[in-house]
């Protein structure tokens, strides 16, 4: 099959639903035609979500994201996204929740006071980001400015812009030097685990352009990672640490600029290194992604949504999800609605423990659909219908406060008008929060510390199945090192979402400046409640760097056996690498190359009791440098084995 090829400005697509199969959106608006549409199927089942009247501006082709801005306890929302029903009209918007009143029979209505942004957007993606570490919530959101199609069509520009956060839910406009995307992604993260938020920009510079960028937060101005990430459009980009190796991983799919469809995985082999995996993931374009442990087997399965190339100029929608067993990927054999150009979210919404999964956007049979699918111990069932929607984001968030996940959605109706829709959850099956962590530990090594703790338990949520939201700063109580994006006081989420460190129970920061920190973590659940923090630890930094370099240190037994992370690393010349012998043992020391093959054997033989150091300087049993990228430096004694990673740098 050829790969396809975009209309000249791909830009000016909309959705436009035609029977079997779905053409959806590769007709250009400039056509002027509009097929017939059915309208959306809904089933009669049991319903447990009530529809909310709201004062909302509706919107399509946008992107919706619930948060508590003022940090009053209560999730308000941000949103871009066209608001023109004749013609295209961005609009972007703050929208802080007021009171909520009873209306007749089972029927509700909630208030919110509305402020539009200085930048109105649309094409839009959102994503929050505590950018400077101030203790509140910045976000970021990409789009573009162009209303309509005038006369003379002018090109799209894509446009990205930092909002931060003043203290009082009032947001500053900035221009972070970043660049400007439509039609793509924004997803935040410490990749680099130096305890502050980077940012992954993905889509449309301009009609022609598309673009991936990795910035580098070094202290709340944005640096170019320059990351080996291929550039995309028309998709999505999601953080997880899905080899739960203790730092993020990228999901990314989308239209390259060959029109090649892809969606691939990119595996963090540390500071500022990334490698490319063939996961066996359909090449998706207009898709939209999610992580969740929907098996509760404690890593993280990816849900994805999105077009396929059916035959020429003719796109087909699918949804599936794959199940992570170790890091390697399944593909589910369930019967989903297909879905493209809208969205995928996991959320226990029914309160059992297990992640469900709510799918939105166009498909081939109807134009537009919406369900929520039930998990029912690993299988889904389709439950519940929601209006059907494409050009659409949707989002969960337990907005009324009832511990329990309630739905709001946008997109573009049957008749192409924009909708924005809040839905009310009525379960009566309450949530309950996980347990408090407990026996917080750090081990410090030079700069570089690990942080551990017990896992929590919950009455709903399998205990491997938690994640894990951590928080450190510099003063008892603080967060200005590692945000939480909760209150540090009451543990209460500020966005709903995993945890920080996904399902991980230890976590490691490198360097960290000299000076004193107070840590502490929470566990969360499927329905994004959060633990209340653990009683606070702190350590304390002493030396910039891990200073040892001879190979014997005898001085001092330690209580028992252990394999450090070597210091610095990743590393250029040399690393040293620490370890601890209780009692005189046979002991080897062999670093691997990412194959399993030995490159060169530090130690062999028995060795005393003591702390001991060993500096590996880059070379094989040969004497001869080896090539940058990662190694694996494994001890084994009489009584175990262990392994760390070393990244070794060009």
């Amino acid at each position: 099959m050829n790969a396809y090829t975009p209309p000249a400005n791909p830009s000016e697509l909309m959705p436009c639903k035609l029977p079997t199969p779905l053409v959806s959106l590769c007709l250009s608006l400039t056509l002027g035609t509009v097929p017939a549409l059915s309208p959306c199927r809904v089933e009669a089942q049991p319903f447990t979500f009530s529809l909310v009247q709201t004062n909302l501006t509706e919107l399509d082709y946008g992107a919706v994201a619930y948060a508590d801005l003022d940090l009053d306890g209560d999730l308000d929302l941000i949103a871009g996204g066209n608001a023109g029903r004749e013609e295209f009209r961005p609009a972007s918007y703050i929208a802080l929740s007021l009171a909520e009143v009873p209306l007749s029979g089972n029927r509700w209505r909630r208030s919110f006071e509305q402020t539009s942004l200085p930048v109105q957007l649309w094409h839009s993606t959102i994503t929050w980001i505590d950018y400077d570490l101030d203790g509140d919530l910045d976000f970021v959101m990409t789009g573009t400015s162009r209303s309509s199609n005038p006369p003379q069509p002018l090109p799209f520009e894509g446009v990205t812009r930092l909002y931060r956060n003043n203290g009082a839910g009032q947001f500053e406009d900035l221009d972070a030097g970043l660049v400007g995307v439509y039609r793509g992604a924004a997803a935040q993260g410490d990749y680099d685990n130096d305890g502050d938020l980077d940012l992954l920009i993905s889509g449309l510079a301009t009609p022609e352009t598309r673009v991936t960028r990795l910035y580098r937060n070094d202290g709340g101005t944005f640096a170019d990672a320059d990351a080996p990430f291929r550039p995309v459009a028309f998709g999505d980009a999601q953080w997880g640490d899905y080899d739960n190796d203790g730092d993020l991983d990228l999901a990314l799919a989308g239209m390259e600029p060959n029109g090649n469809f892809i969606t691939l995985l990119y595996r963090n082999n540390g500071t500022s290194g990334f490698e490319e995996v063939d996961a066996g993931l359909r090449g998706l374009a207009f898709s939209d992604l999610d992580w969740g442990d929907y098996d509760n087997d404690g890593d993280l399965d990816l849900a994805i949504t999105g077009a396929i190339l059916d035959l020429p100029d003719f796109l087909t929608g699918v949804a599936e999800v794959y199940r992570n067993d170790g890091g390697r990927f399944t593909r589910l054999n369930n019967d989903f609605d297909g879905v493209l150009y809208g969205n995928a979210s996991w959320g226990d919404y029914d309160n059992d423990g297990d992640l469900d999964l709510l799918l939105l956007g166009g498909d081939a049979s109807s134009g537009r659909t919406g369900r929520i699918y039930r998990n029912e111990e690993g299988t889904f069932v389709e439950r519940l219908a929601l209006v059907g929607l494409t050009a659409a984001s949707a989002t969960w968030g337990d907005y009324d406060d009832d511990n329990d996940l309630d739905v709001l959605t946008s997109g573009t109706t049957v008749s192409f008008t924009p909708l924005t829709r809040l839905y009310r959850n009525d379960q009566i099956t309450l949530n309950t929060v996980p347990t408090t962590p407990t026996g917080l530990q750090a081990d410090v090594q030079g700069n570089v510390v690990t942080l551990s703790w017990g896992a929590a338990t919950d009455d709903q949520t399998p205990a491997p199945g938690l994640t894990y939201n951590l928080r450190l700063g510099t003063a008892p109580g603080t967060a200005n090192v590692v945000p939480p994006l909760a209150d540090p006081a009451s543990g209460r989420r500020w966005i709903p979402g995993r945890g920080n460190v996904d399902h991980n129970t230890s976590w490691t920061l490198s360097n960290l400046p000299l000076g004193t920190y107070y840590w502490s973590v929470q566990a969360i659940d499927h329905s994004f409640k959060g633990s209340p923090f653990a009683a606070e630890g702190s350590f304390t930094i002493t030396t910039n760097t891990n200073v040892g370099t001879g190979i014997d240190d005898a001085d001092g037994v330690p209580a028992d056996y252990a394999l450090y992370q070597s210091f610095p690393n990743p590393f250029r010349d040399a690393t040293t690498i620490a370890y601890d012998l209780p009692a005189p043992t046979p002991v080897t020391l062999t670093i691997y190359n990412v194959l399993g093959a030995a490159v060169n054997r530090l130690v062999e033989g028995v060795q005393a009791a003591g702390k001991r150091r060993i500096v590996w300087d880059g070379r094989d049993e040969l004497g001869q440098r080896v090539g940058a990228g990662v190694y694996f430096v494994r001890m084994q004694s009489d009584h175990a084995s262990w392994t760390r990673k070393l990244i070794m740098l060009k």
